[in-house]
């Protein structure tokens, strides 16, 4: 089994670091390591990363579609895709549902089984098929 545990700086929702009250970077808790990878791969569409050119989810192509069962299934595989294609998250501990919140947003929930309890990694955003990521 992976561990997904890590201990890493915490970032904000647009990505910025956050700053302790003693004025030292602040530390995430070890879902929300898991929780900020997951956010970055899914704001990220191929290519953005150079490291990693491949590593994004790439759900803008997903923008001017219907906000069909059809186009959130393939949201999930590509968020499948993107958390497992380098063993970052091991397939059979990942769970990807789409829910649709409106005509033209989805959000899609993600939960990591650690092997102790089922993580609700989600990250605070909703897919609009018209505009993209929007967090919140």
């Amino acid at each position: 089994m992976i561990t997904y545990s890590e201990v890493d700086i915490k970032v904000s929702p647009s990505g910025d670091l956050t700053v302790a009250a003693n004025g030292d970077f602040a530390l995430a808790d070890p879902s929300g390591v898991l929780k900020q990878d997951i956010t970055f791969r899914l704001k990220t569409d191929f290519s953005d990363f150079t490291p990693h050119p491949d590593i994004g989810a790439d759900l803008s192509s997903l923008i001017g579609e219907q906000n069909t069962k059809v186009t959130a299934q393939i949201g999930e595989e590509k968020i499948i895709r993107s958390l497992t294609k380098d063993g970052r998250i091991n397939g059979k501990d990942l769970t990807v549902k789409a829910v649709p919140i409106s005509l033209d947003s989805i959000v899609y929930y993600v939960f990591v089984n650690d092997g102790i309890s089922v993580l609700n990694v989600t990250p605070d955003m909703a897919f609009d098929l018209n505009r993209g990521i929007l967090s919140y």
